[in-house]
């Protein structure tokens, strides 16, 4: 079993499992960095 990767916000302390979450936190929650992720494609497929 492949063991989960997590991801921390560089604006804060909030970890997220997906990269398309971090990157929708960005956006909503630090909207003054916004631009920053908004070029960035998500690679990877939900874990279920």
């Amino acid at each position: 079993m492949r063991k989960h990767e997590t991801r921390t916000c560089p604006y804060c302390d909030l970890v997220f499992t997906y990269h398309a979450e971090l990157i929708d936190h960005v956006v909503n929650d630090h909207p003054d960095h916004a631009a920053v992720v908004a070029g960035l494609e998500v690679h990877e497929l939900p874990h279920d």
